[in-house]
């Protein structure tokens, strides 16, 4: 007869990552509403340092996130990001394009928050760490391109602190955002003068071509029909 084989027990005794970041602990240090100007001038010039540097290993754009934005989620609930690895992978990877003056391409899992992230929290974060920016956005057809800046750039902009909201100029027309305020006698732009540009480019691939822009973002790149022309126009200009 032969040898009865032994159970095998596996004892795993990995634990989760912790998060490094809980808005519950964040929120603590941020001053109440009735706290005086100078106490929140401290504060929001902390937080601009942060979102420019980084903070506590996060990156400065994934800070942003966790402490400023909100997101749809897929029942259209509005909800503040928790902090996730596959965020910090997303981010990292884009600092280290950035820094090395390079595009960023990402092949990822569905629902892994990539169009938030440059949709919405690039985008707006830039617009407010560095004035006069400009932030291209586009995507494979009208209709991605409609869902984004309404249910991302838009949604983060609107749920942002009223002490740390840019005015916009104007909001009659749909995919643009231009930060600041306009005289109306000398039509003269003071203020931010950051603006979020969302274009078709399919039936126009030449639609990004007349901005000098700090960023430009191509959503679903592989359905666009002409992301490639895109992008090197895109590249021409930025």
């Amino acid at each position: 007869m032969g040898r009865k084989a032994k159970s095998l027990t596996i004892v795993d005794k990995t634990k989760p990552m912790a998060p490094k970041f809980l808005y519950s602990d964040w929120i603590k240090e941020m001053p109440s509403d009735n706290d005086s100007d100078l106490v929140w001038d401290r504060f929001l010039d902390r937080e601009y340092d942060r979102w420019r540097n980084g903070y506590n290993g996060i990156d400065g754009y994934h800070y942003f996130a966790l402490t400023q934005a909100r997101f749809k989620d897929a029942r259209g609930q509005e909800i503040r990001p928790y902090w996730r690895d596959t965020d910090e992978l997303i981010y990292e990877g884009y600092r280290k394009g950035l820094n090395n003056f390079q595009d960023v391409m990402y092949v990822k899992r569905r629902e892994s928050g990539l169009t938030t992230t440059f949709g919405g929290v690039v985008p707006i974060c830039n617009s407010l760490i560095h004035p006069g920016s400009v932030n291209l956005l586009t995507s494979a057809d009208k209709t991605r391109i409609e869902g984004m800046f309404s249910e991302k750039t838009q949604v983060i902009y609107e749920n942002l602190h009223a002490r740390i909201k840019p005015s916009r100029i104007s909001t009659r027309q749909s995919g643009f955002m231009h930060f600041g305020v306009k005289d109306n006698k000398t039509g003269d732009v003071s203020g931010l003068k950051s603006q979020i540009v969302c274009k078709e480019t399919v039936d126009k691939p030449n639609g990004l071509e007349s901005y000098r822009a700090m960023s430009i973002f191509i959503d679903e790149y592989f359905l666009h029909p002409k992301a490639n022309q895109v992008r090197e126009i895109g590249r021409a200009h930025v």
